[in-house]
Parts: C-alpha cells; sequence; structure tokens
C-alpha cells in the first residue's frame, strides 16, 4: 500500500499565553499537520516565517517533532499570536498583521508536493491576504481527485471574507466547523437558514463537492453529516478538566483525517478525534506529545 502524506497549508506561528509565560507552536495547519504525524501519518507543513529569531525557533521546533516543512522565508516577520484565556479556558486571540504567512507564493516544488497528497487541510485565516489566498486555492485544487480536501473554517475576529469562504467550500470536500461557525456561515453567505439541520441542507444543495460535514459543539457534543444530510455519526463530549481548548478543533480533524486514511470507519475515526481533542483540552497549547 502506498504510503499516505497528509499536508497542512496556511498558517504557522508563535502562541503566546501572557499570563502563564508561555511561547507554543500553533497555527491551524501546523497544529494539523502536528498531530498527523504523531498517529503516523507522513505530513508536511507548507507555510511562511521571516528571517528572524521567532523563525528559526519554529524550524526547530518543527525538526523537533519530525514534521517535514516547506516554508517560504519572505521580508516580513514570523507569524504571533497573543492568546487570552477566560475562566473556562476558552482562548480569544489578537492576531499579528501582515506577517510572513499573508505572503505564501506558488512554486513547482509546492505543486509536486501537493499532487501527492492523500489529505490536505486548509482554513480561512491563512487566506486573509491575496496573495496566500490565491496560493492555497491553487494549491488545493491541485491536490488527486481523490484526496481529501478538508476546509477547517477556522473564522478568527474579522480575517475572513465571503469572497474566501466561498471560494474554499467550492475547493473541499470535507467542511469542518464549530457550533459558533455554523451560526456564523449563513449571514457570511447571505442564506436564510435559522438552524443546525437548515444549514447542513443548504450546504448539501449549494455545495455537491463537499460529501461530509462535521460540526463540533463544545461541551454538547459532535455530529457528522453526508452529503444527503444524513447522520452518520453522533458523540458525546468527555467530561474533563480542561487547562485550555487551544487547537483542540485542529487536534479533531487531524485524527480524524488520520484514521480514515488508515481505512478505519468513519465512526471508528469520530471516536479516536474526540480522544484526541479532549487529550489537547487537558494539556497547555495545541500541541501536547501524544501519550
Amino acid at each position: 500500500m502506498q504510503a499516505k502524506l497528509a499536508i497542512g497549508i496556511g498558517e504557522v506561528l508563535w502562541d503566546i499565553f501572557p499570563a502563564k509565560n508561555l511561547q507554543i507552536m500553533g497555527g491551524a495547519p501546523a497544529n494539523f499537520t502536528f498531530h498527523t504525524a504523531q498517529m503516523g501519518i507522513e505530513s508536511i507543513l507548507i507555510s511562511a516565517i521571516g528571517k528572524d529569531n521567532l523563525g528559526n525557533e519554529l524550524i526547530h521546533e518543527l525538526q523537533q517533532h519530525k514534521i517535514k516543512h516547506q516554508l517560504q522565508q519572505g521580508d516580513y516577520e514570523t507569524g504571533s499570536v497573543l492568546v487570552n484565556l477566560d475562566h473556562r479556558g476558552i482562548p480569544s486571540y489578537e492576531i499579528k498583521e501582515p506577517v510572513a504567512w499573508d505572503y505564501i507564493t506558488i512554486n513547482d516544488k509546492l505543486i509536486a508536493s501537493v499532487k501527492q497528497a492523500s489529505a490536505i487541510c486548509f482554513g480561512s485565516l491563512a487566506q486573509r491576504h491575496l496573495t496566500s489566498h490565491e496560493a492555497i486555492i491553487q494549491l488545493v485544487n491541485h491536490t488527486p481527485k481523490d484526496a481529501l480536501r478538508i476546509f477547517d473554517i477556522n473564522l478568527r475576529q474579522h480575517f475572513f471574507s465571503a469572497e474566501v469562504v466561498l471560494a474554499s467550500l467550492k475547493a473541499c470536500t470535507i467542511l469542518k466547523l464549530n457550533e459558533d461557525e455554523l451560526l456564523q456561515l449563513p449571514n457570511i453567505l447571505n442564506w436564510t437558514a435559522d438552524n443546525e439541520i437548515n444549514t447542513v441542507q443548504k450546504i448539501n444543495a449549494s455545495f455537491p463537492n463537499i460529501h461530509t460535514i462535521i460540526i463540533t459543539k463544545g461541551e454538547e457534543g459532535s455530529i457528522i453529516y453526508n452529503q444527503e444530510g444524513r447522520c452518520l455519526s453522533e458523540l458525546a463530549t468527555p467530561n474533563i478538566k480542561i487547562v485550555d481548548t487551544v487547537g483542540a478543533g485542529d487536534a479533531f480533524t487531524a485524527a480524524y483525517t488520520a484514521c480514515i486514511l488508515k481505512g478505519q470507519t468513519i465512526n471508528d475515526a469520530h471516536k479516536k478525534a474526540v480522544e484526541i481533542a479532549a487529550f489537547v483540552c487537558s494539556n497547555a497549547g495545541a500541541i501536547p506529545v501524544h501519550p
């Protein structure tokens, strides 16, 4: 059997926790590749960093975790985010701009890599600048027709637009979103949909390319729908002591993807995704090493 390759494309950055005096590697695509690699899937991160100390430290961090990467280095600084946690461990973010990952550009080496991908994961944040937006969508579209193209929508602050969301929905085959993003999506796209089922039906009707919709709802559990709007799997969220929820959704996506690439059932993949997301929530930051 040919080895499976998972690619995360978009932002890589440092999550800075002022209250804890912590600095931890983050960015949804970086978190995704960290966790797929932890689960034994060959993984590559495609992003951009600055020619600075923070960029050098990110390269060292990726090497420490044996994550392959194709990082462009430009004139803009390496990305960083201030993370503030509320009493429940729920984060709010202050995201710097512009930074290096706003200016990812397409080249032959990246095209060659994505043509080998079994799965590629991308979000909306790294598409906030036109340069990275165009590169990311083109690279996603260069993946094989049977590759899993996962749009983990990841809406942050004001860093998204209807154009970016629409282009990404057209490019993906799997849509992952949380309960807040489920509420936002109809407003972004000017849809009339006031509940989960209506929104799922609207997605199914508008984007026949999307065969799987994954919705995470925090303490209320998670659910997976198919292209016909049928529930394939629904699971509760484990009752755990939460340190913080940073990166839990990325870990969920990565674990689900890794299990599907290994040939597991949707239900088994869902169970593992819930387990890994809970593990991340019980640790500080987005990338605790798996037990």
